[in-house]
């Protein structure tokens, strides 16, 4: 949604710089070349608004069709519409809406869900930071093989400090991330080993 408006601008933006790229050329230059270019331009523009009010049109379909399940408590529509609220709707009351939606999806046993709520807890968005909510949330994602919780929770257990249990824990959770091919979780894996291996080295 933001990123069409920006698109929109820009194009915006350029149209207004036509009547100055015009003025810049010679009266010996054909004026057929400047009244070309700002058709085009114009047609262009044309078509983008097209596509920007279907898509508009087409998604708020989609939040209703959402809204619609998630009232007969489908769990994926509940998390789906959590995310519009999340990302399009700007309003003071977004994530009591955002919150409401994952917990309701999370008592269906949605594992997206747990992992969302988890990072808006780990984040402080909505509410207050909150680390073991998190943890929770990414540890019930990351025991049904979700990677991207994987990869936070081994992030939480680095962060808490240098025991052997926490690298041992962390070391776990970024193998079985980096198997599904979480670049992320196979850059910090890397990462981790080689001051691992530096520190054997140090102690031989």
């Amino acid at each position: 949604m933001h990123f069409k408006l920006l698109l929109l601008t820009a194009f915006l933006t350029a149209i207004t710089a036509i009547p100055a790229f015009c003025s810049l050329k010679s009266p010996a230059d054909d004026e057929l070349e400047c009244q070309t270019r700002k058709k085009r331009q114009k047609f262009s523009l044309s078509i983008l608004i097209d596509v920007i009010n279907q898509e508009e049109q087409d998604f708020q379909n989609a939040v209703k069709k959402y809204a619609e399940e998630a009232k007969a408590g489908n769990a994926d529509a509940l998390y789906h519409l959590s995310l519009a609220h999340l990302e399009h709707f700007i309003d003071e009351n977004r994530y009591i809406k955002v919150h409401a939606l994952l917990t309701k999806a999370i008592r269906k046993k949605h594992v997206l869900a747990a992992y969302q709520l988890a990072l808006l807890y780990e984040q402080g968005l909505g509410t207050e930071r909150n680390k073991q909510m998190a943890i929770l949330g990414y540890t019930i994602a990351a025991s049904h093989g979700l990677d991207l919780a994987q990869y936070r929770l081994a992030l939480i257990y680095l962060e808490k400090g240098n025991e052997m249990d926490n690298y041992a824990k962390a070391l776990d959770l970024l193998n079985k991330a980096a198997r599904q091919q979480n670049a992320e979780a196979k850059r910090v894996l890397e990462q981790l080993q080689a001051e691992i291996w530096d520190s054997l080295d140090l102690t031989l």
